[in-house]
């Protein structure tokens, strides 16, 4: 499902998640906001998910660690804030992450250190803290 770089607004629809066989889920690029809605994590199919420049808020949720064939996140540029949840080290495909400028906060999980598939980690601009391990 792409739907980039439109004139979207409002929140992405719970319903979303019952979009079982999706390989792809692109909002980018438009004026949505609220919440990334939890019942993504029933996308199991999922490679790629882009939700890059809006104006989503809130955390990511933890549910994103159930998207065990994702190969690329890409959250930045929105307002997202809490932490990365630790869920997020369950997905061993994940070869890219972009996350910078956001609110997001905290430390960074352990599990990301184990993500032998990553090739790209983006977390600038955000206001993480804690000891680099």
């Amino acid at each position: 499902l792409d739907l980039n770089r439109n004139l979207l607004n409002g929140s992405i629809p719970k319903e979303v998640g019952l979009l079982r066989l999706l390989l792809l889920l692109d909002f980018s690029g438009n004026s949505l906001t609220g919440l990334v809605p939890t019942s993504i994590g029933n996308l199991s199919n999922l490679v790629y998910l882009y939700l890059y420049d809006n104006y989503l808020s809130g955390s990511i949720p933890n549910e994103i660690g159930l998207l065990k064939s994702l190969s690329t996140l890409q959250f930045l540029i929105n307002h997202l804030t809490g932490a990365i949840p630790a869920s997020i080290g369950n997905l061993t495909n994940l070869f890219r992450i972009r996350l910078e400028e956001n609110a997001v906060s905290g430390s960074i999980p352990r599990g990301i250190g184990s993500m032998t598939s990553l090739t790209t980690l983006t977390l600038s601009q955000n206001m993480f803290s804690g000891s680099v391990q």
